[in-house]
């Protein structure tokens, strides 16, 4: 046919550029499903997997149990690094401390006077304990020490906030705990300071806590607390 020219070499081209198009497209779609598919699968996974839980401490596990059942909710609360006073303030504060008398809040028998006191257990407890007081540094929690919700108040961080004021951001009591002691057989016993804020400047609280063992659990006892008006010498 005159003046009809096919050009079988620019139509070929054209169609391979085309199929070239298509594929890069399909590998792009493709791309996209399984990018998709990937975080489809990490999510399901990170939301069923258990999350991994702080191991449990058995020698803190009073103290643990103890601020569970004394807070109302799981907010953090403050704990200072520092273990609080040592063994023998521990044992001057039940050999002169009264029990807390939770139905008319106050005062009740002294602890010496108390069903709690067995003469052959507290000699134990006493000689034992008493000896534990040495020279070593103060013993220092850290942020894994208790399974509730807590942060770390340091002994620097306090000197900052008494040197500049306007770095008190952080409210809430502020808690020091001392090591657990045990008391004949059933009893865990430690010391327990509670600060109205950050800088330790008004204690609300100072008492040993009494807890025992039922049915496998820890669960508050007693508290000891000491006349404000004895001195120890």
């Amino acid at each position: 046919m005159a003046g009809f020219y096919f050009n079988s070499n620019f139509h070929g081209k054209n169609n391979l550029y085309v199929i070239r198009r298509m594929i890069t497209k399909i590998f792009k779609i493709m791309k996209t499903y399984i990018n998709l598919l990937l975080l489809f699968l990490i999510t399901t996974v990170s939301c069923h997997y258990p999350v991994k839980e702080k191991p449990v401490i058995p020698e803190n596990q009073p103290i643990v149990s103890y601020i569970n059942s004394y807070t109302e909710n799981n907010a953090p609360i403050l704990v200072f690094e520092g273990s609080s006073n040592n063994a023998s303030h521990v044992i001057r504060t039940l050999w002169h401390g009264r029990l807390s008398d939770s139905v008319y809040r106050k005062d009740d028998l002294k602890f010496i006077e108390s069903d709690y006191y067995d003469k052959d257990a507290w000699e134990t407890f006493s000689e034992k304990y008493s000896k534990s007081d040495t020279d070593e540094p103060l013993k220092k929690w850290n942020e894994n020490d208790f399974t509730f919700a807590y942060n770390i108040i340091t002994l620097e961080s306090i000197e900052e906030l008494l040197d500049n004021p306007n770095l008190r951001k952080k409210k809430g009591k502020l808690y020091s705990f001392s090591d657990v002691f045990y008391y004949n057989k059933k009893y865990a016993i430690f010391m327990l300071h509670v600060y109205s804020d950050i800088i330790l400047s008004k204690e609300i609280d100072e008492a040993v806590i009494i807890m025992k063992k039922e049915n496998g659990t820890w669960k508050l006892a007693d508290k000891v607390r000491i006349d404000p008006f004895i001195i120890f010498l």
